[in-house]
C-alpha cells in the first residue's frame, strides 16, 4: 500500500504498521535546493496581468454585494458559510424550528383534548 506522504520514510525500528515517517533522510536535499533556487523577480507583463485580475475580481465581488447583500468572503474558505451556504442554513434552522413549534402544537392540543375526556 502507498504512503499518501510524498518524500518520507519509515522511521528505523518501526514496521509497516507503525506507519512512523520521518523527512530527516531529506533535510539535507532540502539545504541544497534552497541554496541553488533564487528568487525570482515578476515581469512587468506579469504583474500588470496580475493587477488586472485582481481588480476584475475585486470589482465582480462588489457587484455580487451590491446584488445579493452579502459580503463575499475574501477566499473561498475564509468564512464559515458562502453565502447561499447561509441561506441554506438559516432557511433549514427556520424549517426546523417551525417543525418544533408545529409538534408542540400538536402535543398540547392532544393533552388538552385528553384533559377534555376525562373530566
Amino acid at each position: 500500500m502507498p504512503s499518501s506522504t510524498l518524500f518520507a520514510t519509515r522511521a528505523p525500528g518501526y514496521g509497516r504498521s507503525g506507519d512512523v515517517l520521518t523527512v530527516v533522510p531529506f533535510l539535507g536535499l532540502a539545504r541544497e535546493l534552497a541554496a541553488l533556487l533564487l528568487p525570482v523577480r515578476p515581469s512587468p507583463q506579469f504583474r500588470a496581468d496580475l493587477e488586472r485580475s485582481l481588480l476584475a475580481a475585486a470589482r465582480q465581488q462588489n457587484a455580487q454585494w451590491a446584488v445579493t447583500g452579502f459580503t463575499p468572503s475574501a477566499t473561498p474558505y475564509g468564512g464559515r458559510f458562502t453565502p447561499i451556504e447561509r441561506r441554506w442554513v438559516i432557511g433549514a434552522a427556520a424549517a426546523a424550528v417551525g417543525s418544533a413549534v408545529s409538534i408542540a402544537g400538536i402535543v398540547a392540543y392532544m393533552l388538552h383534548r385528553r384533559s377534555e375526556h376525562v373530566a
